[in-house]
């Protein structure tokens, strides 16, 4: 089985299977779940239109996948998951529909763990409702950040220094000037490489300087704190991701030009502000989300403080000191994320209740979130 994480397209999900099979389907599928909750299974064969690497990673590469009907996937897959699309691409159209839909309770059960679940399921203990509505978050965000560059720009790629046979009838100066040509031949192959790398970085800024200008455009008619839990998720993706790829031009800001350098700081500039805009929007939009979510478990979730740096969980279950660490423990990460400054836990309204200081950077500061936290970004430009 393959996943397709999902981080833009035609579908709301985060994930998307590749199966071996479903129902009556015999050959490869790819199972995604629409906004009317039903499971789309598109025939590899017959659906994939056609298949497109944006970004190349080791690990996990983003494509562009475009289907039969028009549906638009663009998405982090591990080479296994491009392989099984490139043979179906390659054994061509098969005699199943190219879509269909499989409501089925054992197909529901299996696409569980890769789609995100309907936020209507029903949990009979409210410590899993809140894990839930932390979780809706953590799923993308949590994993390390979803690109990055070749890791293969060493090795092969370096250029080598070509070692001419002695010849003992040249004179000096012939020597001399075959020496000299020889590096000024290395240094042509060392500038080239430069370059090279160099555009390397700048290609992996602007792939996610292209979303960023997407989200700027949406946020100019649309309010962050109106923002549902996929928009809060994404968002944060972006964020996190396009800060990744700045920090990796500056660890290696000695490849990049001047006019590299300039276009650098002012996409720094742009970010900074963009967060320092939507931020406290998207915490509020949270609590908002989080208290529909939980209100049928008696939990209410409200934000507060300047900038909406606080946020606040009150329900009975709180009286008990293990529901407040669960809770904590799993909504600490997400927390952070949205850059809140203290969670709180009171069992009654007016309680006093439990307090816990969250160590985030302020808005506008840029800064890598890997490993559960936030890391200062490497030295900037001269």
């Amino acid at each position: 089985m393959g996943i397709i994480d999902i981080v833009e397209g035609s579908f709301p999900v985060q994930a998307a299977v590749i199966m071996p099979k479903i129902g009556p389907l015999k050959n490869t599928t790819l199972v995604v779940k629409t906004h009317g909750k039903e499971q789309m299974v598109y025939s590899l064969r017959s659906a994939v239109k056609s298949l497109e690497t944006v970004i190349d990673h080791k690990k996990k590469s983003t494509i562009k996948l475009v289907l039969s009907d028009g549906s638009l996937i663009i998405g982090k897959a591990d080479h296994k998951s491009i392989e099984e699309i490139k043979i179906a691409q390659a054994l061509g159209p098969d005699a199943e529909p190219a879509v269909t839909t499989v409501r089925s309770i054992r197909e529901k059960r299996n696409l569980k763990k890769a789609a995100t679940a309907d936020k209507n399921s029903v949990f009979k203990h409210p410590i899993k409702a809140i894990l839930f509505v932390v979780k809706l978050l953590l799923l993308l965000i949590s994993i390390p950040m979803i690109f990055g560059l070749i890791a293969g720009l060493s090795g092969s790629n370096e250029p080598s220094t070509p070692v001419a046979p002695p010849v003992v009838s040249l004179t000096p100066e012939q020597i001399a000037q075959r020496e000299k040509a020889a590096q000024a031949q290395i240094a042509e192959q060392e500038k080239a490489a430069k370059a090279q790398r160099a555009a390397g970085y700048l290609d992996q800024v602007r792939a996610f300087v292209s979303f960023l200008t997407t989200e700027e455009e949406y946020f100019k008619t649309n309010k962050a704190s109106d923002a549902d839990m996929d928009k809060i998720r994404k968002t944060l993706v972006l964020i996190e991701s396009l800060a990744d790829s700045l920090n990796t031009a500056r660890e290696n800001k000695a490849d990049l030009s001047a006019e590299d350098i300039k276009y650098l700081k002012g996409i720094e500039t742009r970010l900074s502000s963009f967060q320092q805009r939507v931020l406290p929007g998207l915490r509020l939009a949270f609590g908002k989300q989080a208290d529909k979510m939980l209100w049928e478990h008696d939990i209410d979730v409200s934000v507060s403080g300047t900038g909406n740096t606080i946020v606040t969980f009150i329900g009975g279950i709180f009286a008990a000191n293990a529901n407040i660490k669960i809770v904590q423990t799993d909504f600490s990460t997400t927390a952070a994320e949205l850059r809140f400054k203290q969670t709180r836990y009171q069992w009654y309204k007016g309680s006093e209740g439990t307090y816990f200081k969250i160590d985030a950077p302020p808005d506008g500061k840029l800064a890598m979130f890997k490993f559960g936290a936030f890391q200062d970004m490497a030295a900037g430009y001269p």
